[in-house]
């Protein structure tokens, strides 16, 4: 909550960095996140029950942080959008920038941050905790990226900082998470991260008519997909008992 806050709602002006103008926006966001964080665990309390054995991800946040947006609409002062710039379009060296930011910058926006070594840094703690649910995170973001490019999204104002990686991201590192590491895992990985990238181009377009970002929908729709696979009884797909990561999601041995 406190991220999307920062970034949505109470950023501090870049053209003014003045005592007044920079207190006004920390006191407003301050406050903003304490009354979005304190009404998070009564939303997750009352999701618990609709959501039945399916995880809620990031749903409370959602619910929350959107309450929040669509009411103050904080793109309703953005510039028009032009035409997309297409890939093709690109030079040999923004395309050479492009591919190598997008994908840690994908990392990055989980945190709502447009900064592909932040990425970098992020996604090396998640190596120290686990290599292959960095595998699964940067797989993920690679993935949307390109399903980004595929289907024509402007390749340095969104695909360029990671917004088409993000949600992608968190989709493949639930699959990371949730599933014993099999062949069929990694195919949900990449599958789930594609259709959350799918997904992703639909919310946003649909939340750009209301002035507001689709944050972490894509991934809360697309994840449930995923996780509800457990019961279709696909060969070689399964549920980790003890969720944990790929190197500790032992399948069973009988």
């Amino acid at each position: 909550v406190g991220c999307a806050v920062a970034v949505f709602m109470s950023p501090i002006p870049v053209q003014s960095f003045e005592y007044p103008h920079c207190m006004l926006a920390i006191t407003t966001g301050l406050a903003t996140t304490l009354i979005g964080g304190a009404a998070s665990p009564f939303v997750a309390a009352a999701l618990k029950p609709a959501m039945g054995t399916v995880p809620q991800w990031t749903l409370a946040f959602n619910f929350v942080t959107l309450s929040m947006l669509l009411r103050t609409k904080p793109f309703a002062d953005a510039l028009p959008a032009g035409s997309p710039t297409p890939i093709m379009s690109l030079s040999s060296e923004q395309l050479f920038h492009v591919a190598l930011h997008a994908p840690f910058k994908g990392i990055s926006q989980i945190f709502v941050v447009d900064s592909s070594l932040s990425g970098a840094i992020i996604l090396s703690g998640i190596a120290l905790y686990s290599p292959g649910l960095a595998g699964h995170a940067i797989l993920g973001s690679c993935i949307g990226a390109v399903s980004g490019i595929i289907m024509g999204a402007d390749a340095m104002s969104e695909i360029g900082i990671g917004l088409w990686g993000f949600n992608s991201a968190l989709t493949s590192l639930g699959v990371g998470v949730f599933f014993c590491p099999t062949k069929r895992a990694v195919a949900l990985s990449t599958g789930g991260a594609a259709a959350t990238a799918v997904l992703f181009g639909a919310l946003k377009t649909v939340f750009g008519g209301f002035d507001a970002p689709c944050l972490t929908l894509p991934f809360c729709i697309a994840m449930s997909g995923c996780y509800l696979l457990r019961d279709a009884g696909i060969p070689g797909l399964i549920l980790a008992s003890s969720p944990h990561s790929p190197e500790r999601n032992k399948p069973p041995t009988n």
